[in-house]
């Protein structure tokens, strides 16, 4: 277990090592297209401001092990300027080590997900969450949350946790759990990709 949880925070500093330069490159793994594609959704998740996402997006993600990576992107569509709604769409992502399927859904065809998506909209993320309590010899569960937004001034935000401890963890995990049901062909698709 903590060798897991060990092997993720390795596999993160060098993931972000390897892509801080590719920041500021063009980005060319974009969720908006469906498919399963040879990428990793590392990218989607540890670089999230190369991710352009517009005013008011909402991209969480999961990361439980090598073989379930799992990502939400919540899209009310507005454009740059942040006008009013077009396309209101639910981005739903699986993957693994290897590979990823992405899959665009209306969000109204996905149950929950307007509610879930308007309770990410209220999240608070508290800044001093235990700074005051004693140092942990808990070992975390080893699950990863990612959190990443543009308010509709375009002020963005990036935020990851380990373990469910935290409430804004706790808060994520309620989404991935809510749209489990919108996971399913992602899911499919991903256990083809593999078995061939």
């Amino acid at each position: 277990m903590a060798l897991d949880l060990m092997s993720k925070r390795l596999a993160a500093a060098v993931v972000l090592f390897g892509l801080h330069g590719c920041a500021v490159a063009p980005y060319g793994w974009k969720l908006e297209k469906a498919g399963c594609f040879e990428r990793t959704l590392h990218e989607p998740l540890y670089v999230p401001e190369a991710a352009e996402l517009g005013p008011t997006d909402i991209r969480v993600g999961r990361w439980v092990s090598a073989s379930d990576i799992r990502i939400l992107q919540f899209s009310r569509g507005l454009d740059k300027q942040g006008a009013e709604p077009n396309r209101e769409q639910l981005v739903v992502a699986a993957g693994n080590e290897e590979s990823s399927c992405v899959e665009v859904l209306r969000m109204e065809s996905c149950p929950g997900a307007e509610a879930a998506y308007s309770d990410l909209l209220r999240l608070s993320l508290p800044v001093g969450f235990r700074s005051d309590a004693p140092n942990s010899t808990e070992v975390a569960d080893g699950t990863i949350y990612f959190l990443a937004s543009r308010d509709r001034e375009r002020n963005s935000l990036s935020w990851v946790s380990a373990g469910p401890v935290h409430p804004a963890s706790m808060e994520l995990e309620n989404s991935f759990v809510r749209l489990e049901g919108c996971f399913k062909v992602v899911r499919n698709r991903l256990g083809r990709v593999r078995s061939n």
